[in-house]
């Protein structure tokens, strides 16, 4: 067994006791076999932005521009489809710029799957969400006008809400350009009229490139109690920045 050292640990901000830190390496080890092992797929673009999510009986990947649907044996069921196929006619739709996340909302058994749109006066987020547990179905389509480009969105499911961070604007505080966004998520379940709130997040840190995305919490298992806000974290380091 290999021991950490934190040579840095006395003078790292920010001072004071870190309820977080595990000081200690764990003693108990899981099941380290691979159970499967398959290729996924791919594309020419550089980076190709992989991503994807499992459920009960699929895996879904995407990647810039397109997603496929798998059996839980690695077996193509569907696509490659074009992200932006499921939201023709609307604001945004006919671009297909990728960024893609997939998200399984396994409280609802539903697919989710956000693609931004770039190349039109506005900037959009797309997100889809499945009718039924299939993913190879068919799904609600929404189109979200958002603050500049959503950069790295990376999205949430809490109870009350579908949530989503982004890297915005070089995200320099007091810009006025929205990062934070939390979307009617019960709504979009039934594919009814959907509203979308979004805001700057006074509190979030920049680095020295001007990238930060601070990203929201996904409310696996069981939900949060009623009323629990929704949460969004991100680390805060004097390694970068002076931070």
């Amino acid at each position: 067994m290999q021991y950490r050292t934190y040579p840095y640990a006395a003078t790292a901000l920010p001072k004071g006791p870190d309820p977080a830190w595990q000081r200690e390496l764990g003693t108990v080890q899981g099941n380290r076999t691979t159970l499967l092992n398959f290729n996924g797929q791919q594309d020419g673009s550089m980076p190709p932005d992989p991503t994807g999510d499992v459920g009960p009986n699929h895996y879904v990947q995407a990647y810039n521009c397109a997603f496929v649907v798998y059996d839980k044996n690695g077996t193509l069921l569907d696509g490659p489809t074009n992200l932006n196929a499921m939201f023709t006619g609307l604001p945004g739709g006919t671009c297909n710029d990728g960024d893609p996340i997939i998200l399984y909302d396994e409280q609802a058994n539903r697919w989710c799957v956000i693609e931004f749109s770039l190349c039109g006066a506005n900037d959009y987020v797309l997100f889809a969400v499945s009718t039924s547990a299939d993913p190879a179905g068919t799904y609600y389509a929404y189109s979200w006008d958002v603050s500049d480009v959503p950069d790295y969105e990376k999205v949430g499911v809490w109870r009350d809400g579908y949530y989503m961070g982004t890297n915005t604007g070089g995200n320099t505080p007091g810009s006025g350009l929205a990062d934070i966004y939390v979307f009617d998520r019960s709504a979009m379940l039934t594919g009814s009229p959907a509203n979308g709130v979004g805001f700057e997040n006074p509190w979030r840190v920049s680095y020295y490139d001007g990238f930060m995305c601070v990203p929201p919490i996904d409310n696996d298992g069981t939900f949060a109690p009623v009323g629990e806000p929704g949460l969004f974290i991100c680390h805060a380091d004097d390694a970068q920045s002076g931070l």
